[in-house]
């Protein structure tokens, strides 16, 4: 027995596709410019041979008897580097800059230095372009307070924390900042709000 397949109709939702642009965007030609980068990871991890913690290392272990971002800026500059991208913070929640929005910073650790500020003015410094990293993510809290979908106490707080960044290192040449999205996490806000700070800043959902 055979059965004819029926054929379903499906309604055309999207124009057809354009054609490729046969000449590079402006963006485009930028990145093609800026080709060659840093990027750096540094925190608690670093002092306790980690390569991922879940936020309950102990705040005394992070103890650099120096934080030489002037050295790291001039080996990204000595190597042709354009760029240097500095995670703020990753998923274990630690904050690499001086903020009251947690505990779990460089405020409460034996070396305060805040390495953020420190970086941009080492970029500024070598000329290099600087890029911040900021996780969503937050190990130091539950799973569904960091899930910014179902919370907005957490979304207040991820606001302060980007708006820290955005408006305190603006000065030092930021060109871009980095979002790494919690799950089922929605980035509209920090969109707007970074565009607020300021429109030149690129923006990216990594």
């Amino acid at each position: 027995m055979c059965f004819n397949k029926k054929q379903i109709e499906y309604p055309r939702i999207y124009p057809i596709m354009q054609k490729p642009s046969l000449e590079p965007s402006e963006a485009q030609l930028v990145k093609a410019k800026n080709w060659f980068g840093m990027f750096i990871h540094f925190g608690p991890n670093s002092f306790n041979n980690l390569e991922w913690s879940n936020g309950r290392l102990p705040l005394s272990s992070y103890a650099p008897t120096d934080v030489d971002t002037d050295q790291w800026a001039k080996v990204a500059y000595d190597a042709g580097m354009h760029y240097v991208i500095l995670i703020t913070k990753h998923h274990d929640g630690f904050c690499l800059w001086d903020t009251d929005t947690t505990d779990y910073c460089v405020n409460n650790t034996p070396n305060k230095t805040d390495v953020v500020e420190k970086m941009a003015k080492s970029c500024q410094k070598y000329g290099l372009k600087l890029g911040l990293y900021y996780s969503l993510w937050d190990s130091t809290k539950s799973a569904i307070e960091s899930t910014i979908n179902t919370s907005s106490i957490w979304r207040d707080i991820c606001r302060n924390f980007l708006a820290e960044n955005m408006e305190k290192y603006l000065n030092f040449g930021l060109t871009a900042v980095g979002i790494k999205r919690a799950r089922n996490g929605n980035l509209t806000d920090f969109i707007v709000m970074s565009r607020h700070c300021n429109p030149t800043v690129k923006w990216e959902s990594i």
